[in-house]
């Protein structure tokens, strides 16, 4: 089924999303992931000028998505696009698209969309920040006259499906539990947050959540670091915090009471000698390391030493799981909910297509009921009898033919469920019996 957009003929527009997330593309790269909104708005503008006039750039720290009203020959446009953003070689990411750039279209776009919104396709499975982003990259592309009556119902049916799935089931009370659990652990370790202080290192969405976590439980001094300055900057402004260069990482781990890791670059970003020299600095005060990465940023021997308190997301989500039980059975029912939302948004488009097709035969009905009526609008006997055998002339010649190529049954089928004749005190011949044949109104069955 296609979902048509409002760019050029209907039938040739589609729904299509391309785009990498943390699933496809190597952890190594995973950090170019993520688009402040400056570049998301240059690759916006790049569409606009490549002639997609309705599409949404989603970025988040886990996933770079497109989602767009787009012809065949646009696909391969998009995934250059995407390429240049990630700053990919285009013939190497189209070569090796299926690691690394995906393609969905129609159904399989709408259900990716859902699932995103409702933090189904997360790293952190059930995390808040992705919606807060969707709606955010909405805005943009609202603000930016991107969004068009394709995307704007396909957005606001995915903001349903994501409630849904908030109230309906605890899967999002997951990585609440998680953070709670730090939050937790942090103020038996360290009392008072509004004495310490913290870093974040990467951008990780459940490294984000930690640090939301504990400025709301009373933390006021936060620095971020990347390895790129201007994703540092940038996130720096968002949160109304401090960075730092990445070189001066090791610094920053003296002045760090807690000490947040969501590289997820797939290898060791703080090792235990930068713990222990941090240590040193600071005459063995303590320090809460939080791993959020999968695999893991901090090297596992930093655990080990004098204190420094290492907790990993299984080490929190072992710990959460004494506050959630059952974690799986709510997954899938919010599987369920996606896969039933993204169903009823299909039916709800296949819906809209056959409205056209509804309004001109009503037109052509209301036209047959005008010219009988001007004849024999004196007599209502003769004008309804007139009208009913004008109305089911073409369908009985139709149907007709129909049974001369051995598709009768199938269409006196669909006949019965158009009209529901066989909930009916009468089947449809019945309707004609005792027609008189009269010019352009003669019997339908004759």
């Amino acid at each position: 089924m296609q979902m048509t957009g409002d760019r050029g003929d209907a039938e040739s527009r589609r729904l299509v999303l391309v785009g990498a997330s943390f699933r496809t593309i190597a952890p190594a790269l995973r950090e170019r992931l993520f688009l402040d909104d400056e570049a998301a708005s240059r690759l916006g503008d790049a569409l606009r000028t490549a002639g997609i006039k309705e599409a949404l750039v989603l970025p988040t720290c886990d996933r770079l998505e497109l989602y767009a009203s787009s012809g065949a020959d646009d696909v391969p446009q998009l995934r250059a696009l995407l390429a240049q953003a990630l700053d990919l070689d285009p013939a190497s990411a189209t070569r090796d698209g299926a690691r690394a750039i995906y393609v969905e279209h129609d159904d399989a776009a709408v259900t990716q969309l859902f699932a995103v919104a409702a933090a189904l396709d997360s790293a952190v499975p059930g995390e808040s920040q992705v919606l807060g982003q969707l709606k955010e990259s909405h805005r943009r592309a609202r603000d930016a006259g991107t969004i068009g009556p394709l995307l704007e119902p396909l957005l606001q049916a995915a903001y349903s499906c994501a409630k849904r799935v908030r109230t309906e089931t605890a899967f999002a009370q997951h990585p609440v539990s998680m953070v709670t659990v730090a939050r937790n652990v942090a103020r038996r370790l360290l009392g008072d947050l509004a004495q310490a202080s913290a870093l974040l290192v990467g951008l990780g969405d459940m490294g984000l959540l930690l640090a939301e976590a504990l400025r709301a439980g009373g933390l006021t001094r936060l620095t971020v670091m990347h390895p790129s300055t201007d994703r540092a900057a940038a996130l720096a402004r968002q949160l109304g915090c401090h960075y730092r260069e990445a070189a001066e990482l090791g610094s920053a781990l003296e002045g760090g009471d807690i000490a947040i890791s969501a590289m997820g670059l797939g290898r060791i970003v703080v090792t235990a000698e930068m713990i222990e020299t941090a240590l040193v600095a600071r005459r063995r005060r303590p320090m809460l390391l939080l791993d959020a990465a999968i695999p893991g940023d901090i090297e596992p021997a930093a655990g080990a030493l004098d204190d420094a308190f290492l907790y990993g997301m299984d080490d929190l989500d072992r710990l959460a799981q004494d506050g959630l039980t059952n974690r799986q059975a709510e997954a899938a029912a919010a599987r369920e909910i996606v896969a039933e939302a993204a169903s009823a948004y299909r039916d709800k488009v296949a819906a809209r297509g056959t409205a056209p097709a509804l309004g001109r035969l009503r037109e052509r009905f209301e036209q047959m009921r005008a010219e009988i009526l001007a004849a024999h609008g004196t007599d209502a006997d003769e004008a309804t009898r007139r009208l009913l055998n004008r109305l089911l002339h073409d369908p009985a010649l139709a149907l007709r033919r129909l049974a001369a190529g051995g598709e009768g049954a199938d269409a006196e089928r669909w006949l019965e469920r158009l009209f529901a004749a066989d909930e009916g005190d009468a089947a449809p011949d019945d309707a004609n019996r005792g027609a008189k044949p009269d010019d352009k109104d003669r019997e339908a069955g004759a």
